[in-house]
């Protein structure tokens, strides 16, 4: 949200190539695929390949809040989340990185409302409705996730962070759901006629673990940078 400061613009870790791997961004001695607070991140669904969304469009039924699908492509502007403190926890400091089994907060970039669930039923599955909810530091304890790596972490060296290109399931606190999709549960003119999220999957959180309920940061992950860290753009080995 507009509470963030000492921000700079956005570094596409993927899309710079030699340049990343030349001269990464460090944040307190790590590399910067280390997902941070302040990270912004797309989440996308092992299974499928589809990725976590949200817009401006609210549920018709159910709790009315404004609805989380997974959307097919990458290149979506409501795919974007941002890495936070998870509910009434100091604001985080941005660079450091989130560790397995942390609990945090994903607000969606477009919309600044926090991802949430509760015991509200889903309109396909059945399983506990997922929305966005709350405004910046608005919000409650069902916006809290708590980070389970499913792999070992070794990208970093250390299993305990958790690092872009690493499997991980989110759990939410206040429920016990763990974020899932499957193409089985997908928006079609018969199960949601003339609504506009046609050829969207269903998000909910259940408290099964199941190979759907498996996520990934993929090759998609961004990095907002902390002011005071090094950041190499372009093709040069420029760091500042």
């Amino acid at each position: 949200g507009t509470r963030r400061v000492g921000l700079v613009p956005l570094v596409p870790l993927v899309a710079m190539g030699a340049a990343v791997a030349a001269c990464s961004a460090m944040v307190h001695g790590l590399e910067a695929t280390a997902v941070s607070c302040g990270s912004m991140i797309q989440v996308q669904h092992v299974a499928s390949s589809y990725f976590l969304h949200s817009h401006e469009i609210s549920w018709g039924s159910g709790s009315r809040q404004q609805s989380v699908t997974a959307l097919e492509g990458q290149s979506d502007d409501g795919n974007y989340w941002l890495v936070k403190e998870s509910f009434g926890e100091s604001m985080c400091d941005p660079g450091v990185p989130v560790v397995c089994g942390q609990a945090v907060r994903l607000e969606h970039v477009s919309t600044e409302r926090n991802l949430h669930t509760h015991a509200v039923r889903s309109p396909l599955s059945g399983f506990q409705e997922v929305s966005c909810f709350g405004q910046e530091d608005e919000g409650d304890e069902n916006d809290d996730w708590e980070v389970v790596c499913v792999d070992d972490g070794t990208h970093m060296g250390d299993p305990k962070i958790w690092t872009v290109g690493q499997t991980f399931r989110l759990r939410n606190r206040a429920t016990g759901g763990y974020l899932r999709t499957s193409d089985q549960h997908r928006f079609t003119d018969s199960n949601c006629p003339k609504c506009p999220i046609i050829g969207q999957q269903e998000v909910t959180a259940a408290p099964r673990t199941d190979r759907m309920s498996i996520w990934t940061t993929g090759d998609a992950g961004f990095w907002i940078e902390a002011a005071h860290t090094q950041v190499c753009t372009g093709s040069e080995s420029v760091c500042s």
